[in-house]
């Protein structure tokens, strides 16, 4: 494994999971697809090592239009399981899957990050 750099990674999830939102029913489907459930699902050793110990990371999304909170959730619970530390935040169902809101949140979790 490569050396690691002296800082922390900083991770913030402002969207729901993109397989989610275009219903992809396996990574095969979609072999050049980024989608961290399919990758963080079956991550072990060093990799697995990396995000529990050197990352910050913000699972944030809004209840409103064009949101899935069911599937933050998911990706939620995900990172429970796999013993990755995170700041998991829904907000409310006025909050909607737009730039207005983006604003707004990226401000505050780079804060609680210490950015």
């Amino acid at each position: 494994m490569p050396n690691l750099p002296n800082f922390p990674v900083y991770v913030i999830w402002l969207c729901h999971p993109f397989g989610q939102l275009l219903n992809f029913s396996s990574p095969a489907s979609l072999p050049n697809a980024n989608n961290p459930m399919w990758y963080v699902a079956n991550m072990e050793g060093g990799a697995l090592d990396t995000l529990r110990h050197h990352t910050r990371i913000a699972i944030v999304a809004g209840q409103g239009a064009y949101e899935k909170p069911e599937a933050t959730r998911d990706f939620h619970d995900l990172l429970d399981r796999k013993q990755i530390g995170h700041i998991f935040d829904l907000w409310g169902h006025d909050v909607n899957h737009d730039w207005p809101w983006w604003r707004k949140m990226l401000p505050h979790y780079l804060e609680q990050l210490g950015c």
